[in-house]
């Protein structure tokens, strides 16, 4: 036996199979969740990457993992979950804005005070760069 084929003992057919794992090109997006109003706070923020069905979490100032996302047309969904932090229930209006693209905003109706409700997804194109999402929330 030669130190080649001690070295790849995987051969097969006369053939040395290369186990390459090829990562997809796709980029990363960053959030910026605006300061808490006095009654709501966008607590969590989850990021979609539709071909993959990869779901990440933004919560406490960081991510899961690194959100990579594939560039394309309505491949990011963005989903915010929102807190009443205030004494009175009441509706958050919750706007999503990418750089580059039209703002989108959804309002979640009748928030109860401690109460966690996520807001429809909100679809996104992806470019081929890095996207910065801002993200604002008011009672």
């Amino acid at each position: 036996m030669t130190l080649y084929e001690e070295a790849f003992p995987q051969k097969k057919g006369g053939r040395y199979p290369l186990n390459l794992k090829i990562k997809k090109f796709a980029q990363t997006i960053t959030v910026t969740v605006q300061p808490y109003q006095p009654n709501m706070q966008a607590v969590i923020v989850y990021a979609t990457d539709v071909p993959t069905g990869t779901q990440y979490t933004y919560e406490g100032g960081a991510w899961n993992a690194t959100p990579y996302i594939t560039p394309g047309n309505n491949n990011l969904k963005i989903v915010v979950a929102v807190q009443n932090v205030g004494n009175a229930t009441a509706d958050a209006t919750v706007t999503v804005t990418p750089s580059g693209q039209s703002a989108q905003t959804q309002t979640v109706a009748g928030v109860a005070s401690g109460d966690i409700i996520p807001t429809n997804a909100f679809t996104f194109n992806m470019p081929s760069a890095a996207l910065p999402i801002t993200i604002a929330v008011s009672p």
